[in-house]
């Protein structure tokens, strides 16, 4: 009653996600040995020569590593060829470093929101700060203030006034 329950429902417990990942890694370990029995020799080009390759946004990457990580210390990982240990080893690797890609947008969005926060924290006492400044007199215009002001607005005496009221 217990597991058409789950099985209705969809619900998949722990020990079919586990199986579900020991079968993905087997039949990658299988096909491995298949190619170093046809001569392949190179643990980069085992990987490399998966079918379907390990893509980034498939799931459970860490368990995938982990699973990689206990092969090596199984006896079948222990007596393999060391092309197939290494292999084992760039799988682990490659899982490691997936799981962490797909975790860098989820960050990045985070840092953002922490920025934001921070900013917004920051906006009060910067909107204060301008205030005050604005209220603070200005310095008297003196005849070498004027010559820069006309010389910046291009001998305009108008534009020079505007620049000079708003302090450019």
């Amino acid at each position: 009653m217990y597991g058409e329950s789950t099985r209705l429902y969809g619900v998949k417990m722990e020990s079919e996600d586990s199986d579900t990942v020991s079968t993905i890694c087997l039949s990658r370990l299988d096909q491995m040995q298949q190619m170093f029995a046809g001569g392949v020799t190179d643990p980069q080009i085992l990987v490399s020569n998966l079918k379907p390759p390990v893509s980034l946004i498939e799931p459970k990457h860490a368990e995938k590593k982990e699973w990689w990580s206990e092969y090596l210390d199984l006896d079948e990982g222990l007596e393999a060829p060391l092309p197939i240990r290494q292999g084992a080893e760039v799988m682990f690797w490659l899982h490691s470093n997936l799981e962490a890609q797909k975790q860098m947008p989820q960050m990045a969005n985070q840092a953002l929101a922490m920025g934001v926060a921070a900013a917004l924290q920051q906006a009060p006492s910067a909107l204060g700060q301008q205030m005050m400044q604005r209220m603070q007199p200005q310095q008297p215009m003196d005849e070498g203030n004027a010559r820069q002001f006309l010389n910046k607005a291009g001998g305009n005496k108008n534009k020079a006034r505007k620049m000079a009221l708003k302090g450019r």
